[in-house]
Formats: C-alpha cells, sequence, structure tokens
C-alpha cells in the first residue's frame, strides 16, 4: 500500500475515473513534455478531443473534479503536492513517471525557463522531492525515454499504455506516423516539438564548470527513485548581501551578532530526516555562541544555539520532519553573539533520512571532527 507523508497508509478510493485514461508525471524535461505531446496526441485522434491539466496542488484536484465533463482527461504534473498525490493516486488511473537526469533538466530549466544554476537546481530538487512518494508505489510506472529510439516504436509504447494495441487504432496511428514522418527518432522529434529543447542542448558546453559541478553533485543524490542521502555542497549555501551570492571565502566573525550564512533553499522527499551542518572555524581562540536553524517555508523545524569553543572542524547534527517537499529548506548559521575575532567557513550540508514517515525530536551536536 502507499504511504501518506503522515507516516501511515494512505486512504485510496475503490472507484476509479474513466474520464482519465491515463497521469503523466516527470521532471521538468525535454523528455516529459514531449511524452504529455505523444500520449495528448494519441489520445486525440482515437477519442477525437482531450484535456491536459495540470496537477500539482489539492486545489488543481478539486478544480478538475468540479469540471469534470466527461471527456478524456490527461493530468500532468512535475511538482505534486501531498494532497495532489493522494488525489491521483485515488484516480485509480494508471500513472506513467518519466525518469530524468538532473544536470540535463537543470540545463534545460535554466534556458526555458530563464533561471541562474542555483535557481534551477532548487526547481529540479523540488521536482524530484515531490515526485519521490510516488516512486515507492508498486502501481506507478517508471519510464525513461530512449531518444535514440525508433519513433514508431515509442508511439506504440505510450499506445499501449492507453491499452492501444497497432491494430486497434491502425488507421489514426497511420495517418500520425505520416504526419511525424520527418522525424525518424525520439530525440529529432523532440528537439522540433519541444521549445528550447535544441538550444538547451547546445549550450552544455557554455556553462561554466562551476555549475556542471554543483548540478551533478546535486544529480548523484537527486535521482528517480528513492532518495535517502543527500549532499548539499558549500557552493549552494549563500551569504548574506545585496544581491546574495553563494559562499566564496572564509567570513570574518569580527563584529556584531549577525547572519552568518543562509540557504540553499534546496527541497527534501517527505519524512525524518538527519542532518549536519560542516563548517570550519580559524584564528578563534575564545568561543563563540552561534545559532543554527532549520526553516521549512515559514515553518521553523530547528531553532537552536550552541557554544563554539576554539577553532576546527565542527558539524552541528540535528533532525526534523519534512512533510511538504514544495516548500524549500534554508538553513541558517547565525552569529548570536557579537565576536572579537576568527573566520567562518561551511563545508556543506549532509543530509539522511532514516525513514519516510514522520516523527518528532531535534539533537544539537557541535561535537569538534578533527
Amino acid at each position: 500500500m502507499p504511504h501518506s507523508e503522515a507516516g501511515g497508509e494512505l486512504s485510496v478510493l475503490t472507484q476509479r475515473s474513466d474520464a482519465i485514461p491515463l497521469a503523466v508525471g516527470g521532471l521538468p524535461s525535454p523528455e516529459s513534455i514531449f511524452t504529455i505531446h505523444c500520449v495528448s496526441e494519441i489520445v486525440r485522434r482515437t477519442q477525437g478531443q482531450v484535456n491536459v491539466i495540470p496537477f500539482n496542488t489539492g486545489d488543481d484536484a478539486e478544480r478538475m473534479a468540479d469540471a469534470n465533463s466527461g471527456e478524456p482527461t490527461i493530468p500532468f504534473f512535475d511538482t505534486p503536492d501531498g494532497r495532489a498525490r493522494e488525489a491521483l493516486l485515488a484516480t485509480q488511473a494508471p500513472i506513467v513517471l518519466i525518469a530524468g537526469d538532473f544536470t540535463e533538466t537543470a540545463r534545460f530549466c535554466m534556458v526555458a525557463r530563464d533561471l541562474d544554476a542555483l535557481q534551477a537546481a532548487r526547481f529540479v530538487s523540488q521536482s524530484f522531492s515531490c515526485l519521490e512518494p510516488l516512486y515507492r508505489h508498486d502501481g506507478v510506472r517508471c519510464v525513461a525515454v530512449d531518444r535514440k529510439a525508433n519513433l514508431a516504436d515509442w508511439i506504440d509504447q505510450v499506445a499501449a499504455w492507453l491499452d492501444l494495441q497497432p491494430s486497434t487504432w491502425q488507421t489514426a496511428r497511420q495517418q500520425m506516423l505520416s504526419d511525424y514522418a520527418a522525424w525518424p527518432t525520439a530525440e529529432a522529434a523532440i528537439h522540433a516539438l519541444v521549445e528550447f529543447a535544441d538550444t538547451a542542448s547546445a549550450d552544455r558546453e557554455q556553462l561554466p564548470t562551476a555549475t556542471l559541478a554543483l548540478f551533478e553533485t546535486l544529480g548523484r543524490c537527486y535521482r528517480s527513485g528513492w532518495i535517502d542521502s543527500i549532499v548539499w555542497p558549500a557552493d549552494s549555501i549563500l551569504e548574506p548581501g545585496e544581491p546574495a551570492f553563494p559562499v566564496a571565502d572564509a567570513i570574518s566573525l569580527t563584529g556584531p551578532a549577525r547572519m552568518l550564512t543562509f540557504g540553499p533553499f534546496l527541497h527534501l522527499p517527505p519524512g525524518h530526516w538527519n542532518a549536519r551542518y560542516h563548517f570550519e572555524v580559524d584564528q578563534h581562540l575564545a568561543g563563540n555562541l552561534m545559532e543554527f536553524d532549520i526553516v521549512n517555508g515559514t515553518n521553523v523545524l530547528v531553532s537552536h544555539r550552541v557554544l563554539v569553543e576554539g577553532a576546527g572542524k565542527f558539524g552541528f547534527d540535528c533532525e526534523f520532519d519534512m512533510q511538504e517537499s514544495r516548500l524549500p529548506v534554508e538553513n541558517r548559521a547565525i552569529l548570536a553573539e557579537g565576536s572579537i575575532g576568527g573566520f567562518f567557513r561551511p563545508a556543506g550540508i549532509w543530509l539522511n533520512r532514516d525513514r519516510p514517515s514522520v516523527a518528532q525530536g531535534t539533537n544539537a551536536d557541535t561535537s569538534n571532527d578533527q
């Protein structure tokens, strides 16, 4: 049985909506956009009409129910919240998730949505985190689009999800293949039909080395499937400023109490998480009172003050419950009292989920890692 973000089993309705032949989800990638195009085209050609609707929030689910016209409807989702996921499962319609790659999807989002590297990383981490609970459901089909596949074979595969064999929609199939004859492969069709897909592909070599390194580090953690261990690298953590930029060097502790670092505003799948904020303190003889906060949207999940004594490598440990993956996570490091010297440097944030259910309690530890 599927599990809810509250740790129990989802209440799944037994009545299936026949107006929903298929629900399609995936990353905000060219492959997902191309797949929903193929699904909607096949339904339109075989049933005469089709509605494709966004299905990322509980409000989207309610609007679909209110607007139920009996016409074939394809829900499409890339960042579904908990209510939307439960509503999708309650329809008992087949669900297909399009798997994808973090780096390739982030590159596409930079071009298609005019985002900088960190904004794209945040959006893609949100999508992976919101989709992750659905991968734990046995009834959800996870599919990777083979760009090199013969386009006719790919169309037949999509049609099979709709319970259509080539012989059962032969006339419409031949017409669709004729209309798409200029594109022999899925990749050719993606470049022709998905806006910015070809531009994003061409821009890969133009990305800065630091951007590719950030995407590849996050891509080793965020993947299509279970996500239980994540590293947020130091270059995703921000230093206050107008505008704020990733921390590039050690931050002087000298001065009044203030925010030292914040961000990265990335996302996590729901569940119970253990986190460690790694940092270094140099040229620091007297102790300083530090505060570490973890905020999910506007909800403060952790707020703890600790005395950091001496210089060295440290880790602040805590645990918290993540309930809504659509909201970003912010880690704040705060100098709680003024300091007369020393330097602070974040080294990254390590996160591990011990269970997808929700539990209570936090724990702080600033043991020296040296």
